[in-house]
């Protein structure tokens, strides 16, 4: 299955774009304020919705792409792709003889 398939206009062109977005968003002249009069106790405190809302977001974000990746093979099989099915013995590079050369060059 060539790779140009599946990434023309696909998936990883929109994931691309969403990443040139998000750095072109960001605030150039942005500094860190490093001050903070917070405790560990109050960081301890919020962190449990903070992985509430992180998984939330996480599980969202994977079912876009999970839907965008199944719309792009639906695609790609409409224009006459085909799926090959591989046997789990088959290899891409066939084992090679072991070198008994080893060890034989000159220092």
């Amino acid at each position: 299955m060539p790779e140009d398939d599946i990434c023309q206009g696909g998936l990883l062109t929109k994931l691309l774009s969403f990443g040139e977005m998000n750095m072109s968003t960001r605030d150039e002249n942005f500094e860190p304020d490093f001050q903070n009069d917070m405790q560990d106790s109050d960081l301890l405190e919020n962190d449990e919705p903070a992985k509430e809302v992180f998984q939330t977001e996480t599980q969202s974000m994977k079912k876009v792409i999970r839907d965008q990746l199944q719309s792009d093979i639906e695609a790609f099989l409409q224009r006459g792709g085909t799926v090959q099915n591989i046997e789990d013995n088959v290899r891409a590079d066939p084992p090679r003889k072991p070198d008994l050369q080893y060890g034989s060059g000159p220092i």
